[in-house]
């Protein structure tokens, strides 16, 4: 995985390494499941925040992290309840926002309605919505050797300007900060190459929030402060994902009815991806099996059949 030691250096510093997170799902015919996080690699990429590891209460630990060794593994394993959604997301700490993080809810449902078992996979990574906020940061992931041109000053843009957007401010107060941030980063910051913008990241941001923040009361400067962070957090990590790998896989008891999974092997139903799968569009995980009863259907069916004879018989003897 490519990870960046500071955010002001992202991509002149890489530290390269790959990371492989696998998830796996065993549901069991009760409705009950297990799941299972196996990650593997660079010891800083595997604690790093862009995938919080799974830990805590309820969780069995493995881990190579305090050995010395050139790459690590993390296992977490933990018995769910039946219908127990996972959480959106393992990290469990308060100095990162929670819309910054990675965020995959998914749900193993079951239900029984005595002639037939549904099991169902419903599980999504989503969006980190790339296109929408700063569309020259996908074709640095996709192809980190040429990116292009002017993808740091776009999101340079995007996070003084949504900064502001977000602060609740006068109309007319606004107004006047967009147009002095406006002209500073047009005039000053697209004019620069990429690679001066990371390398000076932490002094024209400082600039950037003198620039909005002076002219209006003290009272905005810390939601400023925690706006920005969130924004800044949100695009550090999705550029960190950008060479992570990852599989997710489940095992589902009954028969097969629908799934969008890439590959199956027995009960068992894979899917591949990376970041580049949900950097402006949800990834889909779904699958569903059921478990049939013929015998419980035909003792349905004479049971209502005996009942209609009963009832026949009943009504012509009275």
């Amino acid at each position: 995985m490519i990870k960046l030691i500071q955010f002001r250096y992202l991509l002149l510093l890489f530290i390269f390494s790959c990371v492989e997170h696998k998830y796996h799902i065993v549901v069991s015919p009760d409705g009950g499941y297990s799941f299972e996080y196996k990650g593997h690699g660079d010891r800083q990429d595997l604690t790093d925040a862009d995938v919080p590891l799974p830990e805590g209460l309820g969780w069995l630990i493995h881990s190579t992290l305090s050995e010395d060794a050139e790459s690590y593994d993390y296992t977490a394993l933990k018995i769910l309840d039946v219908n127990e959604p996972l959480p959106a997301s393992f990290y469990i700490g308060d100095s990162i926002y929670l819309p910054s993080l990675l965020s995959h809810p998914i749900e193993v449902k079951y239900s029984n309605w005595f002639l037939k078992e549904t099991y169902t996979l419903d599980g999504r990574f989503k969006s980190r919505e790339v296109s929408n906020k700063y569309p020259m940061v996908e074709s640095m992931i996709i192809d980190s050797e040429n990116p292009t041109d002017g993808w740091a000053s776009q999101v340079f843009d995007y996070l003084f300007t949504e900064t502001l957007g977000r602060t609740p401010l006068e109309f007319n107060q606004q107004g006047m900060v967009a147009i002095e941030l406006n002209r500073w980063l047009h005039e000053d910051i697209a004019t620069l190459p990429d690679s001066v913008i990371i390398d000076n990241f932490d002094e024209l941001k400082d600039r950037g929030l003198d620039i909005i923040m002076q002219p209006v009361p003290p009272i905005h400067y810390e939601l400023m402060d925690s706006l920005f962070k969130q924004l800044e957090d949100e695009v550090r990590i999705t550029i960190d994902l950008m060479d992570d790998d990852f599989e997710f896989s489940i095992t589902l008891p009954g028969e097969l009815v629908s799934t969008n999974a890439d590959t199956t092997r027995g009960d068992t139903l894979f899917w591949y991806y990376s970041v580049k799968d949900f950097l402006s569009d949800d990834f889909i995980l779904s699958a569903k099996s059921e478990q049939s009863y013929p015998s419980r259907i035909k003792g349905m069916v004479l049971l209502l059949l005996a009942l209609l004879l009963g009832l026949f018989i009943w009504r012509r003897n009275s």
